[in-house]
């Protein structure tokens, strides 16, 4: 991933050497380049010249645009049941309670 300022700054107070620093932001770029409030910044954080300049050099790093993937089809079913019908094989008559199996008087579906 591209080098921060943040990044820069901590690899400075923890001592790195101006050339250590510099082939890390030539090595994994930068993000953007340096405003002016960037350079003041980072002077005021003990960057040295060298490390500037070879920020100031690296051009931005450009992400790739993100890769479109195909939506998978959507698959609906519609299912359609009659108000007595169950999945077991029982005719439930909506104007009586419980449920009947076998043969009765009217009209009996088995699926």
């Amino acid at each position: 991933s591209a080098m921060t300022m943040d990044q820069v700054i901590q690899m400075t107070h923890a001592g790195l050497g101006e050339q250590v620093i510099a082939n890390q932001i030539r090595t994994q770029g930068v993000l953007a380049p340096l405003s002016t409030s960037d350079l003041v910044a980072l002077k005021q954080n003990g960057v040295s010249d060298t490390v500037i300049s070879a920020w100031q050099q690296t051009p931005p790093v450009r992400h790739a645009p993100p890769t479109l993937v195909p939506a998978r089809p959507v698959i609906v079913r519609e299912h359609w049941v009659s108000p007595g019908y169950d999945p077991h094989g029982y005719w439930h008559d909506p104007w009586c309670h419980g449920p009947y199996h076998g043969s009765r008087a009217g009209i009996h579906f088995r699926f």
